[in-house]
């Protein structure tokens, strides 16, 4: 997902699901600043699992790729060059014992869960 690619259809649960990718925002955000964007980028792998798990893969995807045009507008090339290069040709794991650590303290900490009709029409 590249900044400036469009999403597939536009999000169908942002008023039943409305903060579910501050997570991986909050990641994506950590990574224009630290140095270990490698140990990110796993952590962010794992919550686009997650995600997908959760909300389904089109939903999941539409939802991702507004956090990082929204992340990533106006940030400077040169960071997001340096995250590249210092990701390389890496890969990840989606799943597995890791992801399935990082994912239960992603519940724990931020479940996925629909609002209540009654708190959010108020």
């Amino acid at each position: 997902m590249a900044c400036g690619d469009a999403p597939p259809q536009p999000s169908q649960t942002l008023t039943t699901h409305p903060r579910t990718a501050d997570r991986y925002a909050r990641l994506l955000r950590r990574q224009l600043v630290e140095a270990d964007v490698v140990a990110l980028k796993q952590a962010m792998s794992c919550e686009t699992s997650r995600l997908s798990n959760a909300l389904g893969f089109a939903e999941a995807t539409a939802r991702l790729y507004a956090v990082v045009a929204s992340v990533h507008r106006g940030v400077d090339r040169a960071k997001l060059t340096r995250i590249d290069q210092a990701l390389g040709m890496r890969s990840y794991e989606v799943g597995g014992p890791l992801c399935d650590s990082l994912n239960a303290i992603s519940d724990r900490e931020d479940p996925i869960a629909p609002v209540d009709p009654a708190i959010r029409d108020r």
